[in-house]
């Protein structure tokens, strides 16, 4: 997970926007379209890749509730693409990685990466919960406890196999409760999109699919 997962920077009109991403085929990252904007370029970089690597904004969708973007990545090898889960189900448990603001703008490297150092990358974070419910809207929507803040954006929500079962892309605060909810699009909406744009990406076997409470 860790060496899939990507810190995006996208220079916009409005100034530096940050989010998550991960490899879902060699050379091909998937991040959320609200993390991108209308920029065509963007920056991917994790600690395995070693250093900041230029990405191509691909391909963009907002249309019927969708949020994702392709970014094309070249110089990356030998990161192991992440599978995309075909279902997901109430109970599940889930992680979520990716590079929440609320703790990578406290990280140093984060910081010193920011002033120009290339081979300063910030830590991925991961967070875990369970699939409290799974609306059936269009796409269909992930509500899961595992803490996302603003930065996670575009990351990946996994099952136990470590396969995708959404992607991160915005949270809902109670302000009666206080309460936050996290929702991620499923991943077969994703699956769907990436299909449409061509994007060579691995379903994981039914077999290996984790299905309810472990």
């Amino acid at each position: 997970m860790e060496q899939a997962t990507v810190l995006v920077l996208a220079l916009r009109e409005e100034g530096l926007s940050m989010g998550s991403g991960f490899f879902v085929a060699p050379g091909y990252v998937v991040t959320n379209a609200h993390v991108v904007g209308n920029a065509a370029k963007a920056v991917v970089i994790n600690k395995a890749i070693g250093k900041p690597l230029a990405a191509v904004v691909r391909m963009v969708t907002h249309d019927n509730g969708q949020d994702f973007a392709v970014l094309g990545v070249d110089g990356a090898s030998g990161i192991v693409p992440l599978k995309l889960a075909a279902g997901v189900s109430r109970t599940e448990h889930v992680s979520a990685w990716g590079f929440p603001g609320a703790v990578t703008n406290d990280d140093p490297k984060f910081a010193a990466l920011l002033k120009g150092d290339e081979a300063a990358a910030p830590e991925v974070v991961y967070t875990e919960g369970v699939v409290s419910v799974i609306l059936e809207r269009t796409p269909p929507l992930i509500v899961h406890t595992a803490t996302v803040s603003q930065g996670n954006s575009g990351g990946p929500l996994v099952n136990d196999k470590g396969d995708v079962v959404g992607i991160n892309t915005f949270i809902k605060l109670d302000d009666a409760s206080y309460r936050q909810s996290s929702l991620a699009i499923v991943s077969s909406s994703l699956s769907a999109f990436l299909h449409g744009a061509g994007v060579p990406i691995t379903m994981a076997k039914a077999s290996d699919a984790a299905g309810g409470k472990p």
